[in-house]
């Protein structure tokens, strides 16, 4: 987007936020999948969030529709005094506007402190904001929103791959040999996701974040902490939500995915998200979250760029990524049961 043409586009949808002074892009030392800029007036500084919001890519029809909701959660969540990212509504109290095939959202600026969230007391941070986002009024949301729950599902969930087992197989065989694991263990990933849904639907659904990890949660001068990036916004499984920000932190920290150093977190995460659980259950749904998480993204991203052409960079991260956590996690898992 030319700038001139974001200036123009944010003074008449924001007029509130002032006269604009300066705007620049961001940049980062990791990959992000929106184009964000700083954007100053007179009256404070603001996070400008461009994006492609295709329907393809999030398996429904009105993917605007699910973003616009997931603004209004959060600003309901923040109002109600959740450490969440401020957005701002334009004119007319929306907060998507739209400009050619992208959509605009604004935020608040947040000053933030650069804590290691990898460190412990940061980390009991993290895992004491999913626990207040689990535990935010669910029926009240659903009450207050009625298309809540037909909106904020899962992309291409396990309920629609688990179904194409024989296509994604067709399509894998013309794949080269950085799919070749993909390929002999795709049966297995089908198996381990067939066991895994029954379990995902005894679990109560909560309002769950599903991509919060070291990178998605700022720190205030006080050390409190801010959970950001609120775009993967879900009725879900909170083990699986859980089992994402184990996984990340692990990465984030350049720590070999093991039964030791999945146990340390795990003694953190227990602690300080359910200690009245019985530790061993809580284990095993921590455990069978983390795989369920992988399950998914292997489907899911398969599943996406073989239906629509595109994406393709998320179906490499599959042989990359997903597949040897998928793995290791299988092992983990194996270890863990034989130590109970």
């Amino acid at each position: 987007m030319n700038l001139l043409d974001l200036k123009s586009v944010l003074s008449k949808e924001f007029p509130d936020l002032g006269t604009c002074t300066e705007l620049n892009p961001m940049t980062f030392d990791f990959n992000v999948n929106n184009s964000l800029y700083l954007y100053q007036t007179n009256l404070g500084k603001f996070i400008v969030k461009e994006m492609y919001v295709a329907s393809d890519f999030y398996g429904i029809k009105n993917a605007s529709d699910r973003l616009e909701l997931i603004s209004e959660v959060t600003k309901r969540l923040r109002n109600a005094g959740m450490p969440l990212e401020s957005i701002k509504s334009a004119v007319g109290g929306k907060f998507l506007v739209t400009f050619k095939k992208n959509v605009l959202r604004v935020f608040d600026f947040f000053e933030s402190e650069g804590l290691n969230p990898a460190e412990p007391e940061q980390f009991r941070q993290m895992i004491f904001l999913s626990k207040r986002l689990h535990e935010s009024p669910l029926e009240e949301f659903i009450s207050s929103f009625p298309n809540l729950t037909s909106l904020l599902i899962a992309p291409y969930g396990v309920d629609v791959t688990l179904k194409h087992f024989n296509y994604l197989k067709e399509n894998l065989s013309k794949e080269n040999d950085a799919f070749s694991v993909l390929k002999s263990n795709l049966s297995l990933v089908f198996k381990k996701g067939l066991s895994l849904s029954l379990w995902n639907l005894k679990i109560k659904p909560v309002l769950t974040h599903m991509d919060f990890h070291p990178r998605n949660v700022l720190w205030g001068k006080d050390k409190s902490a801010l959970m950001i990036d609120m775009d993967y916004l879900r009725v879900g499984n909170p083990f699986v939500c859980l089992g994402l920000t184990l996984t990340r932190t692990l990465l984030y920290q350049k720590k070999e995915i093991s039964t030791q150093h999945i146990l340390e977190l795990r003694a953190e995460m227990y602690e300080n998200y359910s200690p009245q659980m019985d530790i061993k259950e809580f284990t095993s749904n921590l455990i069978r979250g983390s795989i369920f998480c992988e399950v998914e993204k292997i489907l899911r991203n398969l599943y996406r760029y073989y239906k629509t052409g595109q994406y393709r960079k998320f179906a490499e991260d599959v042989a990359t990524l997903h597949l040897p956590l998928f793995l290791d996690l299988l092992k983990i898992e194996n270890d863990i049961l034989k130590v109970s």
